[in-house]
């Protein structure tokens, strides 16, 4: 089967259960269905989840299926409660029971409360338990985010090393979602160097895995930069058609607020480079 009848397979489409060999345990099978819930709000969210419904406490009580704190702090940020969500996170840190997706969201708290230099102390130890779980897509990821906080308060020699960390990781998996924010993140180191045509390579060969994973953050980020890329050479038609293709993303709430706030701010620059 192509790539895209795999996709559309994936999200249309419910496995075959009926596959499963008989004698398999309904317990199983009613984890596997969990895993593979097409509904992301009855879906397990994490490998946390995953082994509270495989090892029980041994007292016998219950396990949540999702860490009631990081629910409850989702919740908060989905009402742009920031505050309200870092200090549940915070408390169930001091608890130890933050997961590393947990400390993820914990770091985005602390980028939109005004907190900067809070926000790669919890995605250094979140990269640090992934690599730990040889969970290498999600340590990628982590470095990549640890590079954008570092650029955002000039520290350039851990830009670099986290940068190199990622290259490092990235460079043992197969294509995935990574590899779009990999090269997303290169073509911003080439534009601050001025290559304009390094700058442009790296936001292209960042919109097809973008495209393909359904990243549509890191697509209209790519389309964006793409636009600067244009808008600077003079070519404006051009420069246009990547705004109206990246804005339009944010203006019909497709992408994460992050990158809603970076498509619309380049968005004001390219139209003053007309």
């Amino acid at each position: 089967r192509s790539i895209p009848e795999i996709l559309v397979a994936i999200l249309h489409s419910e496995p075959d259960w009926d596959a499963l060999p008989s004698n398999t345990a309904p317990s199983l099978e009613s984890l596997l269905r969990a895993c593979l819930e097409k509904d992301a709000d009855r879906r397990l969210e994490s490998f946390a989840a995953v082994r509270a419904r495989l090892a029980p406490p041994s007292d016998g009580r219950p396990m949540p299926r999702v860490s009631n704190a990081l629910s409850s702090a989702r919740d908060a940020c989905e009402s742009r409660n920031w505050q309200a969500a870092r200090e549940i996170l915070e408390a169930a840190d001091r608890r130890g029971e933050l997961e590393p997706e947990g400390l993820e969201l914990l770091a985005e708290c602390a980028r939109w409360t005004g907190r900067t230099e809070e926000i790669c102390e919890p995605l250094e130890r979140a990269h640090a338990m992934y690599l730990s779980r040889n969970n290498r897509r999600s340590a990628v990821r982590t470095a990549l985010s640890l590079c954008h906080a570092y650029a955002d308060v000039g520290r350039r020699a851990l830009i670099t090393v986290w940068w190199e960390r990622a290259d490092e990781l990235i460079a043992e998996l197969p294509e995935g979602p990574e590899h779009a924010l990999h090269a997303w993140f290169q073509n911003r180191l080439c534009g601050q160097q001025g290559d304009l045509e390094c700058q442009q390579k790296h936001a292209q060969r960042a919109l097809e895995p973008a495209s393909l994973f359904g990243d549509r953050s890191v697509e209209a980020l790519a389309l964006i930069d793409l636009a600067q890329v244009a808008a600077v050479r003079g070519e404006h038609a051009l420069a246009l058609d990547y705004v109206n293709r990246a804005t339009s993303m944010a203006l019909g709430g497709e992408i994460s607020l992050l990158a809603s706030g970076v498509v619309l701010c380049n968005a004001i620059y390219c139209c003053q480079c007309r």
